[in-house]
């Protein structure tokens, strides 16, 4: 499920990008603001939408530069000002583009509200899509499901933290306390059943020839290791 939210970004910032770009044409022709600051020059709306259509894509390439498309997850605050900058450096592109090619016209407030309209549009479309992750999270809709394999406190405080933390997206769903024949089994059971995603290997204090045989066995089953 992780990876379907990943992909869904990427759609969901050209929207918004889209929105930030109407929203700042609106504003500049809207009655309170000509009221405030006269129109000098006019900016054709599909011509404007057409070069709008451009900046998104270069938009797009920038966020993807910035690392805006990883899977890693990424607190709320930091991945805002990396939206921050990015959208400061897609201004950039834009002011720069006007400059030397003088057939595009628009005005500079219409820049800088689509600088402010595509930070805010952005978060808050990344904010609703994360919020909608985390709650699908703690309702263990999308968990991976492993099996944690140990019998010191270790995997012990492990299983504890997955069980309170179901945001984390992992559902243990048996714990073994040793390698053997029987574990063995138990896990093969599970892959039939496809009610396993991969196994953890949680004994710090293993002998190396059974974590081997571990890491061995959940290769040859497809699970994550």
């Amino acid at each position: 499920m992780d990876l379907t939210f990943t992909a869904l970004l990427l759609p969901l910032d050209a929207l918004a990008l889209y929105a930030a770009a109407v929203s700042a044409y609106a504003l500049r022709f809207s009655r309170f603001v000509t009221e405030v600051r006269p129109i000098l020059q006019n900016v054709n709306f599909t011509e404007y939408v057409s070069a709008a259509t451009f900046f998104v894509l270069v938009w797009i390439i920038l966020f993807a530069l910035a690392g805006l498309y990883s899977p890693r997850p990424r607190k709320a605050w930091n991945e805002l000002g990396r939206i921050i900058l990015t959208c400061g450096a897609g201004t950039m592109v834009v002011i720069a583009t006007v400059f030397f090619r003088r057939e595009i016209t628009t005005s500079r407030f219409i820049i800088l509200a689509v600088l402010a309209f595509s930070v805010v549009y952005v978060w808050l479309g990344r904010l609703v899509l994360r919020t909608i992750h985390h709650l699908l999270l703690r309702s263990k809709v999308g968990h991976r499901l492993y099996v944690v394999i140990g019998a010191s406190d270790t995997p012990q405080d492990l299983v504890r933290v997955y069980r309170e933390k179901p945001v984390m997206g992992i559902t243990v769903v048996r714990q073994f306390k040793s390698w053997n024949d029987e574990t063995r089994k138990a896990i093969q059971t599970l892959r039939d059943k496809d009610a396993l995603d991969g196994v953890i290997l949680a004994e710090p204090e293993m002998a190396k020839k059974d974590a081997l045989d571990i890491i061995a066995f959940a290769d040859e089953l497809k699970l994550l290791a």
